[in-house]
Protein backbone atom coordinates (compact mmCIF):
# COMPACT_ATOMS: atom_id res chain seq x y z
CA UNK A 1 0.00 0.00 0.00
CA UNK A 2 1.56 3.36 -0.83
CA UNK A 3 0.86 6.99 -0.66
CA UNK A 4 2.05 10.23 -1.80
CA UNK A 5 3.99 13.00 0.29
CA UNK A 6 3.11 16.42 -0.41
CA UNK A 7 4.17 19.88 0.91
CA UNK A 8 2.83 22.27 2.17
CA UNK A 9 1.81 23.58 -0.88
CA UNK A 10 0.62 20.53 -2.20
CA UNK A 11 3.66 19.91 -4.41
CA UNK A 12 4.38 16.34 -4.71
CA UNK A 13 7.70 14.86 -2.86
CA UNK A 14 7.99 11.66 -3.12
CA UNK A 15 5.61 8.32 -1.92
CA UNK A 16 5.30 6.13 1.43
CA UNK A 17 5.13 2.59 0.27
CA UNK A 18 4.03 -0.07 2.82
CA UNK A 19 3.86 -4.21 2.68
CA UNK A 20 1.37 -5.39 5.22
CA UNK A 21 0.80 -9.09 5.22
CA UNK A 22 -3.00 -9.67 4.99
CA UNK A 23 -3.11 -12.75 7.59
CA UNK A 24 -1.75 -10.34 10.30
CA UNK A 25 -4.86 -7.68 9.64
CA UNK A 26 -7.07 -11.01 9.55
CA UNK A 27 -5.06 -12.55 13.06
CA UNK A 28 -5.80 -8.62 14.42
CA UNK A 29 -9.21 -8.14 13.97
CA UNK A 30 -10.40 -11.66 14.33
CA UNK A 31 -11.20 -13.64 17.51
CA UNK A 32 -7.56 -15.89 17.03
CA UNK A 33 -10.14 -19.03 17.26
CA UNK A 34 -12.01 -20.67 14.63
CA UNK A 35 -14.98 -21.04 17.19
CA UNK A 36 -15.80 -17.22 17.10
CA UNK A 37 -18.67 -16.40 15.29
CA UNK A 38 -17.72 -13.17 13.60
CA UNK A 39 -15.94 -12.87 10.49
CA UNK A 40 -13.28 -9.70 9.71
CA UNK A 41 -12.33 -9.04 6.16
CA UNK A 42 -9.70 -6.80 4.50
CA UNK A 43 -11.31 -5.80 0.88
CA UNK A 44 -9.85 -3.44 -2.30
CA UNK A 45 -12.37 -0.77 -3.55
CA UNK A 46 -13.52 -3.37 -6.58
CA UNK A 47 -14.47 -6.05 -3.74
CA UNK A 48 -11.86 -8.41 -4.03
CA UNK A 49 -10.85 -9.65 -0.22
CA UNK A 50 -7.44 -9.30 0.83
CA UNK A 51 -7.60 -10.92 3.58
CA UNK A 52 -10.19 -12.01 6.50
CA UNK A 53 -11.35 -15.03 8.63
CA UNK A 54 -13.74 -17.72 8.16
CA UNK A 55 -14.14 -16.78 4.32
CA UNK A 56 -16.42 -19.77 3.96
CA UNK A 57 -19.00 -18.68 6.11
CA UNK A 58 -19.16 -14.79 5.46
CA UNK A 59 -22.45 -15.64 3.28
CA UNK A 60 -24.35 -17.03 6.27
CA UNK A 61 -23.76 -13.60 8.06
CA UNK A 62 -26.39 -11.47 7.94
CA UNK A 63 -24.70 -8.69 10.19
CA UNK A 64 -22.37 -6.26 8.08
CA UNK A 65 -20.64 -3.34 9.17
CA UNK A 66 -18.35 -1.57 6.61
CA UNK A 67 -15.46 1.04 7.28
CA UNK A 68 -13.57 3.17 4.57
CA UNK A 69 -9.75 3.46 5.22
CA UNK A 70 -8.68 6.82 4.89
CA UNK A 71 -5.94 7.57 1.84
CA UNK A 72 -6.36 3.87 0.94
CA UNK A 73 -8.20 1.94 -1.66
CA UNK A 74 -9.01 -0.43 1.12
CA UNK A 75 -12.48 -1.32 3.11
CA UNK A 76 -12.40 -3.17 6.25
CA UNK A 77 -15.82 -5.14 6.60
CA UNK A 78 -17.04 -7.28 9.82
CA UNK A 79 -19.34 -9.77 9.48
CA UNK A 80 -21.60 -11.24 12.54
CA UNK A 81 -24.64 -12.25 14.40
CA UNK A 82 -27.16 -9.24 15.62
CA UNK A 83 -26.15 -7.59 18.73
CA UNK A 84 -29.70 -8.32 19.98
CA UNK A 85 -28.17 -12.18 20.02
CA UNK A 86 -24.61 -11.74 21.56
CA UNK A 87 -24.15 -12.93 24.81
CA UNK A 88 -23.22 -9.54 26.62
CA UNK A 89 -26.37 -8.23 24.98
CA UNK A 90 -28.13 -10.98 26.42
CA UNK A 91 -26.47 -11.02 30.25
CA UNK A 92 -26.99 -7.33 29.57
CA UNK A 93 -30.69 -7.72 29.25
CA UNK A 94 -31.24 -9.97 31.75
CA UNK A 95 -30.27 -7.42 34.34
CA UNK A 96 -31.66 -4.70 33.07
CA UNK A 97 -34.99 -6.48 32.54
CA UNK A 98 -34.87 -7.88 36.41
CA UNK A 99 -34.23 -4.33 37.57
CA UNK A 100 -36.79 -3.09 35.56
CA UNK A 101 -39.16 -5.77 36.51
CA UNK A 102 -38.28 -4.57 39.94
CA UNK A 103 -38.55 -0.97 39.31
CA UNK A 104 -41.39 -1.32 37.53
CA UNK A 105 -43.39 -3.62 40.48
CA UNK A 106 -41.64 -0.24 42.76
CA UNK A 107 -43.64 1.71 40.87
CA UNK A 108 -46.73 -0.16 40.39
CA UNK A 109 -46.90 -0.44 44.22
CA UNK A 110 -46.18 3.45 44.50
CA UNK A 111 -48.52 4.06 42.25
CA UNK A 112 -51.45 1.83 43.69
CA UNK A 113 -50.68 3.19 47.27
CA UNK A 114 -50.88 6.65 46.10
CA UNK A 115 -53.83 5.87 44.34
CA UNK A 116 -55.55 4.31 47.62
CA UNK A 117 -54.29 6.83 49.83
CA UNK A 118 -55.83 9.71 47.11
CA UNK A 119 -59.11 7.35 46.96
CA UNK A 120 -59.36 7.01 50.83
CA UNK A 121 -58.52 10.93 50.88
CA UNK A 122 -61.30 11.42 48.32
CA UNK A 123 -63.85 9.20 50.60
CA UNK A 124 -62.53 10.93 53.88
CA UNK A 125 -63.29 14.56 52.41
CA UNK A 126 -66.68 13.23 50.79
CA UNK A 127 -67.71 11.81 53.86
CA UNK A 128 -66.38 14.86 56.18
CA UNK A 129 -68.56 17.18 53.40
CA UNK A 130 -71.55 15.01 53.73
CA UNK A 131 -71.74 14.71 57.20
CA UNK A 132 -71.04 18.17 57.27
CA UNK A 133 -74.13 18.73 55.32
CA UNK A 134 -76.10 16.54 57.03
CA UNK A 135 -75.34 18.03 60.20
CA UNK A 136 -76.33 21.70 59.18
CA UNK A 137 -79.38 20.11 57.10
CA UNK A 138 -80.56 18.49 60.60
CA UNK A 139 -79.34 22.08 62.42
CA UNK A 140 -81.71 24.17 59.63
CA UNK A 141 -84.41 21.58 60.17
CA UNK A 142 -84.33 21.70 63.81
CA UNK A 143 -87.79 22.34 65.71
CA UNK A 144 -85.65 24.66 67.93
CA UNK A 145 -83.60 28.08 67.20
CA UNK A 146 -79.68 27.65 67.55
CA UNK A 147 -76.68 29.28 67.14
CA UNK A 148 -72.80 28.62 67.90
CA UNK A 149 -70.31 30.92 68.97
CA UNK A 150 -66.69 30.62 69.19
CA UNK A 151 -64.21 30.72 71.90
CA UNK A 152 -63.54 34.75 71.05
CA UNK A 153 -67.65 34.58 71.48
CA UNK A 154 -67.95 35.39 67.28
CA UNK A 155 -70.98 33.98 65.60
CA UNK A 156 -69.73 30.47 63.54
CA UNK A 157 -73.57 29.42 62.70
CA UNK A 158 -77.10 30.24 63.29
CA UNK A 159 -80.60 28.70 61.72
CA UNK A 160 -83.52 30.72 60.38
CA UNK A 161 -85.26 29.90 63.58
CA UNK A 162 -82.93 31.88 65.46
CA UNK A 163 -82.86 34.51 63.01
CA UNK A 164 -86.58 34.83 62.36
CA UNK A 165 -86.87 35.58 66.33
CA UNK A 166 -85.10 38.61 65.64
CA UNK A 167 -86.67 40.25 62.85
CA UNK A 168 -85.54 43.45 63.07
CA UNK A 169 -81.94 42.89 63.06
CA UNK A 170 -81.99 39.55 60.68
CA UNK A 171 -79.47 40.83 58.27
CA UNK A 172 -77.05 41.90 61.12
CA UNK A 173 -76.99 37.95 62.30
CA UNK A 174 -74.15 37.03 60.16
CA UNK A 175 -70.62 34.98 61.13
CA UNK A 176 -68.21 36.91 62.96
CA UNK A 177 -70.39 38.95 65.30
CA UNK A 178 -69.69 39.00 68.49
CA UNK A 179 -73.11 38.13 71.07
CA UNK A 180 -72.49 41.55 72.63
CA UNK A 181 -72.60 43.38 69.10
CA UNK A 182 -75.64 41.48 68.27
CA UNK A 183 -77.40 42.28 71.88
CA UNK A 184 -76.80 45.60 71.66
CA UNK A 185 -78.45 45.74 68.28
CA UNK A 186 -81.49 43.76 69.13
CA UNK A 187 -82.12 46.31 72.73
CA UNK A 188 -81.07 49.59 70.47
CA UNK A 189 -83.88 47.79 67.95
CA UNK A 190 -86.24 46.78 70.26
CA UNK A 191 -86.01 43.56 69.30
CA UNK A 192 -87.18 42.53 73.02
CA UNK A 193 -90.72 43.31 74.84
CA UNK A 194 -90.53 46.73 76.78
CA UNK A 195 -90.34 44.85 80.09
CA UNK A 196 -86.84 45.86 80.70
CA UNK A 197 -86.63 49.87 81.09
CA UNK A 198 -82.60 50.07 82.10
CA UNK A 199 -81.40 48.50 78.83
CA UNK A 200 -78.01 48.84 79.81
CA UNK A 201 -78.46 46.62 82.76
CA UNK A 202 -80.45 44.32 80.71
CA UNK A 203 -77.50 44.30 78.37
CA UNK A 204 -75.41 43.77 81.79
CA UNK A 205 -77.23 40.92 82.74
CA UNK A 206 -77.59 38.82 79.67
CA UNK A 207 -73.76 38.87 78.73
CA UNK A 208 -73.46 37.48 82.03
CA UNK A 209 -75.88 34.58 81.53
CA UNK A 210 -74.51 34.02 78.47
CA UNK A 211 -70.67 34.37 79.73
CA UNK A 212 -71.36 31.89 82.69
CA UNK A 213 -73.40 29.54 80.52
CA UNK A 214 -76.22 28.93 83.22
CA UNK A 215 -79.76 29.79 84.29
CA UNK A 216 -82.73 29.03 81.70
CA UNK A 217 -83.82 32.83 81.39
CA UNK A 218 -87.23 33.48 79.85
CA UNK A 219 -87.88 36.24 77.57
CA UNK A 220 -90.75 37.65 75.80
CA UNK A 221 -89.90 38.80 72.67
CA UNK A 222 -91.54 42.09 70.84
CA UNK A 223 -93.87 40.39 69.08
CA UNK A 224 -95.49 38.89 72.13
CA UNK A 225 -93.62 35.58 71.75
CA UNK A 226 -91.74 33.75 74.97
CA UNK A 227 -88.56 32.57 74.28
CA UNK A 228 -86.55 30.14 76.47
CA UNK A 229 -83.23 30.68 76.64
CA UNK A 230 -80.65 27.99 76.84
CA UNK A 231 -76.97 28.23 76.81
CA UNK A 232 -74.18 25.74 77.10
CA UNK A 233 -70.12 26.25 76.75
CA UNK A 234 -67.59 22.91 75.55
CA UNK A 235 -64.76 22.40 76.64
CA UNK A 236 -63.21 24.38 73.88
CA UNK A 237 -64.86 27.25 74.85
CA UNK A 238 -67.60 27.63 72.12
CA UNK A 239 -71.17 28.63 73.14
CA UNK A 240 -74.09 26.86 72.32
CA UNK A 241 -77.22 28.21 72.02
CA UNK A 242 -80.72 27.03 71.76
CA UNK A 243 -83.78 29.12 72.37
CA UNK A 244 -87.60 27.51 71.98
CA UNK A 245 -90.83 29.29 71.73
CA UNK A 246 -93.18 29.00 74.65
CA UNK A 247 -95.24 31.49 74.09
CA UNK A 248 -98.55 28.49 73.41
CA UNK A 249 -97.05 27.15 77.00
CA UNK A 250 -96.91 30.72 78.66
CA UNK A 251 -100.65 31.11 76.79
CA UNK A 252 -101.90 28.22 78.78
CA UNK A 253 -100.22 29.06 82.50
CA UNK A 254 -101.75 32.62 81.97
CA UNK A 255 -105.41 31.24 81.10
CA UNK A 256 -104.77 28.41 84.00
CA UNK A 257 -104.16 31.49 85.87
CA UNK A 258 -106.74 33.18 85.39
CA UNK A 259 -109.36 30.43 85.21
CA UNK A 260 -107.77 29.94 88.47
CA UNK A 261 -108.41 33.02 89.96
CA UNK A 262 -111.89 33.30 88.52
CA UNK A 263 -112.27 30.23 90.23
CA UNK A 264 -111.14 31.32 93.69
CA UNK A 265 -113.20 34.55 93.38
CA UNK A 266 -116.13 32.23 92.63
CA UNK A 267 -115.56 29.96 95.66
CA UNK A 268 -114.72 32.92 97.90
CA UNK A 269 -118.02 35.17 96.19
CA UNK A 270 -119.90 31.63 96.67
CA UNK A 271 -117.99 31.24 100.25
CA UNK A 272 -119.24 34.83 101.35
CA UNK A 273 -122.41 34.43 100.32
CA UNK A 274 -122.67 31.27 102.11
CA UNK A 275 -121.68 32.69 105.50
CA UNK A 276 -123.62 35.64 105.03
CA UNK A 277 -126.60 33.22 103.98
CA UNK A 278 -125.65 31.39 107.41
CA UNK A 279 -125.94 34.04 109.94
CA UNK A 280 -128.97 35.34 108.43
CA UNK A 281 -130.51 31.90 108.15
CA UNK A 282 -129.74 31.23 112.06
CA UNK A 283 -131.32 33.93 113.63
CA UNK A 284 -134.73 33.28 112.60
CA UNK A 285 -133.82 29.63 112.69
CA UNK A 286 -133.26 29.71 116.11
CA UNK A 287 -136.52 31.76 117.09
CA UNK A 288 -138.28 28.93 115.06
CA UNK A 289 -136.46 26.27 117.64
CA UNK A 290 -137.51 28.20 120.63
CA UNK A 291 -140.86 29.14 120.03
CA UNK A 292 -141.48 25.05 118.82
CA UNK A 293 -139.59 24.04 121.97
CA UNK A 294 -141.97 26.11 124.28
CA UNK A 295 -145.62 24.82 121.93
CA UNK A 296 -143.93 21.52 122.99
CA UNK A 297 -143.57 21.74 126.49
CA UNK A 298 -147.05 23.95 126.72
CA UNK A 299 -145.21 26.92 128.74
CA UNK A 300 -147.91 29.08 127.75
CA UNK A 301 -151.02 26.58 128.54
CA UNK A 302 -152.75 23.13 127.47
CA UNK A 303 -153.09 22.32 123.64
CA UNK A 304 -153.85 18.55 122.36
CA UNK A 305 -151.69 16.16 121.66
CA UNK A 306 -151.52 16.90 117.88
CA UNK A 307 -150.28 20.30 118.40
CA UNK A 308 -147.52 19.35 120.70
CA UNK A 309 -146.27 16.50 118.23
CA UNK A 310 -146.81 19.25 115.42
CA UNK A 311 -144.12 21.33 117.92
CA UNK A 312 -141.86 18.82 118.29
CA UNK A 313 -141.59 18.04 114.61
CA UNK A 314 -141.01 21.47 113.86
CA UNK A 315 -138.07 21.52 116.88
CA UNK A 316 -136.56 18.30 115.39
CA UNK A 317 -136.46 19.94 111.98
CA UNK A 318 -135.20 23.57 112.63
CA UNK A 319 -132.52 21.98 114.32
CA UNK A 320 -131.67 19.32 111.73
CA UNK A 321 -131.87 22.25 109.44
CA UNK A 322 -129.46 24.48 111.79
CA UNK A 323 -126.90 21.81 111.86
CA UNK A 324 -126.66 21.72 108.50
CA UNK A 325 -126.24 25.24 108.02
CA UNK A 326 -123.57 25.14 110.89
CA UNK A 327 -121.30 22.41 108.78
CA UNK A 328 -121.79 24.77 105.91
CA UNK A 329 -120.51 27.90 107.82
CA UNK A 330 -117.94 26.33 109.39
CA UNK A 331 -116.39 24.96 105.81
CA UNK A 332 -116.97 28.50 104.25
CA UNK A 333 -115.03 29.31 107.65
CA UNK A 334 -112.02 26.79 106.87
CA UNK A 335 -112.26 27.63 102.97
CA UNK A 336 -111.42 31.13 103.66
CA UNK A 337 -108.83 30.31 106.50
CA UNK A 338 -110.89 32.41 108.85
CA UNK A 339 -111.37 29.49 111.53
CA UNK A 340 -109.50 30.43 114.78
CA UNK A 341 -108.59 27.70 117.16
CA UNK A 342 -108.77 29.51 120.97
CA UNK A 343 -106.09 27.46 122.56
CA UNK A 344 -106.33 26.04 126.61
CA UNK A 345 -105.30 23.23 128.33
CA UNK A 346 -107.97 20.50 127.81
CA UNK A 347 -109.11 17.60 130.08
CA UNK A 348 -109.41 15.38 127.19
CA UNK A 349 -110.55 12.79 129.27
CA UNK A 350 -113.60 15.05 130.37
CA UNK A 351 -113.94 16.45 126.72
CA UNK A 352 -114.68 12.43 125.79
CA UNK A 353 -117.18 12.21 128.42
CA UNK A 354 -119.16 15.63 127.29
CA UNK A 355 -119.49 14.49 124.36
CA UNK A 356 -120.50 10.72 125.21
CA UNK A 357 -123.09 12.25 126.90
CA UNK A 358 -124.51 14.16 124.64
CA UNK A 359 -124.32 11.29 122.01
CA UNK A 360 -126.15 9.01 125.06
CA UNK A 361 -129.77 9.56 124.00
CA UNK A 362 -129.30 8.89 120.35
CA UNK A 363 -127.30 6.26 120.73
CA UNK A 364 -129.80 4.30 123.21
CA UNK A 365 -132.37 5.07 121.12
CA UNK A 366 -130.36 3.53 118.17
CA UNK A 367 -129.86 0.29 120.14
CA UNK A 368 -126.34 1.02 120.40
CA UNK A 369 -123.93 0.38 123.66
CA UNK A 370 -121.03 2.68 123.67
CA UNK A 371 -118.43 2.20 126.42
CA UNK A 372 -114.57 4.04 127.30
CA UNK A 373 -110.79 3.11 128.09
CA UNK A 374 -109.15 6.27 129.10
CA UNK A 375 -105.67 6.80 130.66
CA UNK A 376 -105.79 7.23 133.88
CA UNK A 377 -103.39 9.61 133.79
CA UNK A 378 -103.98 11.45 131.04
CA UNK A 379 -102.33 15.05 130.68
CA UNK A 380 -104.23 18.28 129.27
CA UNK A 381 -103.12 19.29 125.82
CA UNK A 382 -103.57 22.69 124.21
CA UNK A 383 -106.35 22.51 122.17
CA UNK A 384 -109.85 24.63 121.42
CA UNK A 385 -112.00 23.14 123.76
CA UNK A 386 -115.40 23.78 121.42
CA UNK A 387 -114.02 22.51 118.37
CA UNK A 388 -112.39 19.43 120.07
CA UNK A 389 -116.14 18.60 121.57
CA UNK A 390 -116.99 19.30 117.51
CA UNK A 391 -114.55 16.94 116.42
CA UNK A 392 -115.34 14.17 118.71
CA UNK A 393 -119.10 14.39 118.53
CA UNK A 394 -119.31 14.16 114.44
CA UNK A 395 -116.83 11.29 114.80
CA UNK A 396 -119.25 9.81 117.69
CA UNK A 397 -122.66 10.54 115.69
CA UNK A 398 -121.29 9.23 112.82
CA UNK A 399 -120.45 6.05 114.54
CA UNK A 400 -123.64 5.78 116.00
CA UNK A 401 -125.62 6.30 112.24
CA UNK A 402 -123.73 4.09 110.98
CA UNK A 403 -124.31 0.88 113.25
CA UNK A 404 -126.37 -0.83 113.68
CA UNK A 405 -128.97 -2.00 116.94
CA UNK A 406 -126.98 -4.20 118.65
CA UNK A 407 -123.63 -2.91 118.11
CA UNK A 408 -121.09 -1.53 120.05
CA UNK A 409 -119.02 1.82 119.94
CA UNK A 410 -115.24 1.76 122.08
CA UNK A 411 -114.12 5.01 122.90
CA UNK A 412 -110.11 5.31 124.32
CA UNK A 413 -107.06 7.56 125.21
CA UNK A 414 -103.96 6.89 125.45
CA UNK A 415 -100.57 8.71 125.51
CA UNK A 416 -97.55 8.19 123.29
CA UNK A 417 -94.01 10.26 123.23
CA UNK A 418 -95.55 13.56 123.08
CA UNK A 419 -99.11 12.84 121.57
CA UNK A 420 -102.10 12.11 123.08
CA UNK A 421 -104.26 9.73 120.89
CA UNK A 422 -108.34 9.33 120.48
CA UNK A 423 -109.49 6.72 119.43
CA UNK A 424 -113.30 5.70 118.44
CA UNK A 425 -113.88 2.08 117.15
CA UNK A 426 -117.49 0.74 115.95
CA UNK A 427 -118.88 -2.21 115.01
CA UNK A 428 -121.02 -0.85 112.46
CA UNK A 429 -120.96 -1.57 108.36
CA UNK A 430 -118.13 -0.58 107.79
CA UNK A 431 -116.73 0.45 104.02
CA UNK A 432 -113.80 -0.96 101.81
CA UNK A 433 -110.64 0.62 102.15
CA UNK A 434 -110.72 1.93 98.57
CA UNK A 435 -113.68 3.81 99.67
CA UNK A 436 -112.42 5.40 102.38
CA UNK A 437 -111.03 8.48 100.70
CA UNK A 438 -114.72 9.15 99.34
CA UNK A 439 -115.97 9.02 103.03
CA UNK A 440 -113.44 12.39 103.63
CA UNK A 441 -114.49 14.37 100.54
CA UNK A 442 -117.34 16.67 101.30
CA UNK A 443 -121.05 16.04 100.52
CA UNK A 444 -120.25 12.30 100.02
CA UNK A 445 -121.62 9.29 101.66
CA UNK A 446 -120.14 5.61 100.96
CA UNK A 447 -123.17 3.81 99.60
CA UNK A 448 -124.60 0.95 100.32
CA UNK A 449 -128.30 -0.85 101.45
CA UNK A 450 -127.51 0.43 105.22
CA UNK A 451 -126.23 3.77 104.67
CA UNK A 452 -128.64 4.62 101.63
CA UNK A 453 -131.27 5.41 104.47
CA UNK A 454 -128.95 7.67 106.97
CA UNK A 455 -129.68 11.51 106.10
CA UNK A 456 -126.54 13.80 106.95
CA UNK A 457 -124.77 15.46 104.70
CA UNK A 458 -121.56 14.06 104.33
CA UNK A 459 -119.84 16.85 105.71
CA UNK A 460 -119.00 15.82 109.71
CA UNK A 461 -115.87 14.03 108.95
CA UNK A 462 -114.15 16.27 106.45
CA UNK A 463 -114.70 18.73 109.12
CA UNK A 464 -113.55 16.98 112.02
CA UNK A 465 -110.34 16.13 109.75
CA UNK A 466 -109.72 19.86 108.93
CA UNK A 467 -109.88 20.88 112.30
CA UNK A 468 -107.83 18.04 113.94
CA UNK A 469 -105.15 19.00 110.80
CA UNK A 470 -105.50 23.07 112.08
CA UNK A 471 -104.39 21.68 115.67
CA UNK A 472 -101.45 19.78 114.36
CA UNK A 473 -102.39 16.55 114.31
CA UNK A 474 -103.68 13.35 112.24
CA UNK A 475 -107.12 12.26 111.77
CA UNK A 476 -106.61 8.29 109.97
CA UNK A 477 -109.72 6.08 109.28
CA UNK A 478 -109.15 2.36 108.85
CA UNK A 479 -112.21 0.21 108.20
CA UNK A 480 -113.35 -3.25 106.86
CA UNK A 481 -116.50 -3.69 105.44
CA UNK A 482 -119.48 -5.71 107.36
CA UNK A 483 -116.85 -5.63 110.22
CA UNK A 484 -116.85 -1.74 111.42
CA UNK A 485 -114.43 1.47 111.35
CA UNK A 486 -111.83 2.59 113.37
CA UNK A 487 -110.64 6.42 113.67
CA UNK A 488 -107.68 7.49 115.20
CA UNK A 489 -107.06 10.74 116.17
CA UNK A 490 -103.69 11.90 117.31
CA UNK A 491 -102.76 15.58 119.26
CA UNK A 492 -99.68 16.80 120.05
CA UNK A 493 -99.43 17.71 123.71
CA UNK A 494 -97.60 21.31 123.61
CA UNK A 495 -98.48 23.51 121.05
CA UNK A 496 -96.10 27.04 120.19
CA UNK A 497 -98.94 29.88 120.26
CA UNK A 498 -102.34 30.28 121.47
CA UNK A 499 -104.16 30.87 118.16
CA UNK A 500 -103.88 29.30 114.67
CA UNK A 501 -105.95 30.86 111.66
CA UNK A 502 -103.86 28.86 109.34
CA UNK A 503 -105.83 27.86 106.37
CA UNK A 504 -106.48 23.39 106.35
CA UNK A 505 -106.05 21.23 103.83
CA UNK A 506 -109.22 21.33 103.06
CA UNK A 507 -110.55 22.45 99.27
CA UNK A 508 -114.57 22.40 99.22
CA UNK A 509 -116.15 24.41 96.84
CA UNK A 510 -119.58 25.73 98.37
Amino acid sequence: MSRPILDNDGNFEGIVLAVVEPQYFANYYGSGGASTDDVALLERADGAILAGTHESAAAQKSNVSVAQVHGFPVKITLIGKPPITSTQFLSFCAMDATLLLVMTFVAWWLATAAAYEATAVDRETSARRTAEARLLSAIEGAPAAFALYDSDDRLVLSNEIFRSFFASIKDEIAPGRTFRELIETAVANHAFAHTHPDEQEFIRWRMDQHRLGIGEPVLQLRDGRWILMRERRTKEGDAVLFYSDITPLKQHEEQLALARQQAEQANHAKTAFLANMSHELRTPLNAIIGFSEMIERKILGPISENYRQYGEIVRTSGQHLLSIINDILDVAKLNSGKTELHLEPVDVNHTIGEAISMISSKAASAGVRVSTTLAPTCPRIEADPVRLRQVLLNVLANAVKFTPAGGHIGVSSSVAGSELRIVVADSGVGMAPEDIPRALQPFTQVGCEYTAAQEGTGLGLPISKSLVELHGGRFEISSVLKQGTTITITLPIRRAGRTRTDKPALDIAV
